[in-house]
């Protein structure tokens, strides 16, 4: 089966990078990614300040949940909120603003970003985020597709520091070498990604709806073949407990502000 997610990385990847890598055509230029981007940690906050009831005056706080490929989820089901008050303005969420997770237990998530669609006036990234926004509106279309490429997340993994726990530098991303463009071929980038990936989302949607469909499907085939709407069973068969055939194990407790 297509891999959406897959091929969505695959398209920007290749329109950033072409399939020369480390080869840049002619007019592009490498430079330090602090260059491009400013960086702000997360918002700290003490957990007797958490709450996970929207109250007036409050500011939702992002956590690596909130973090999807290029994306980022204020509807999230387990989010948290402090007073606006502990809040910087400088940390409140703008449009184009790239969110990038810092630290994380996951190899695979570390280094995660997502863009800022619009301005907010209530939310920010919490703790174990940074923030990078882009250091002029020109470019920072092209600057967000540039995070979301697997050239930029192959670096930052390599960076990743810790055990059991991933920790990313702000050095790690400031230091980083960024291939820049001229202003035409970057707006030519942004045109014919903006054109492209749209259909790869819906394509992804479709997917997720027929996945979601076989899943109703044989659930519901298991359930006729397994129950009789008496409960009687065929001959051969026996009735156990559930814990004669497997194991529970808790999910991991954590603290509200992981």
């Amino acid at each position: 089966m297509i891999d959406a997610e897959v091929l969505r990385k695959a398209v920007i990847q290749e329109a950033i990078h072409g399939k020369d890598g480390e080869l840049l055509p002619e007019g592009w230029r490498w430079v330090k990614t602090g260059e491009v981007v400013t960086i702000l940690r997360g918002v700290s906050y003490k957990k007797w300040d958490v709450h996970t009831d929207s109250r007036e005056n409050d500011c939702l706080i992002l956590r690596g949940g909130n973090i999807h490929e290029g994306t980022i989820d204020i509807a999230e089901a387990d989010n948290v909120y402090i007073d606006k008050s502990l809040v910087p303005d400088r940390k409140l969420l703008r449009k184009n603003d790239i969110i990038v997770v810092a630290s994380t237990a996951s190899t695979k998530v570390i280094g995660r970003t997502g863009v800022s669609l619009g301005d907010y006036n209530n939310v920010a990234p919490g703790a174990f985020l940074l923030l990078l926004r882009p250091v002029d509106e020109v470019f920072a279309p092209y600057v967000a597709y540039y995070f979301q490429t697997t050239t930029y997340r192959n670096r930052v993994r390599d960076c990743a520091r810790g055990g059991g726990i991933k920790n990313l530098r702000v050095s790690d991303i400031t230091e980083a070498s960024f291939p820049l463009p001229p202003l035409d071929e970057q707006k030519r980038i942004v045109q014919r990604l903006e054109a492209v990936l749209p259909e790869i989302d819906a394509l992804n949607e479709h997917i997720h709806r027929l996945n979601h469909a076989r899943e109703v499907f044989w659930r519901s085939l298991i359930q006729q073949e397994t129950h009789s709407r008496d409960e009687l069973l065929p001959e051969g068969w026996r009735w156990v407990k559930l814990g004669d055939v497997c194991t529970l194990i808790n999910g991991r407790a954590f603290k509200p502000n992981e």
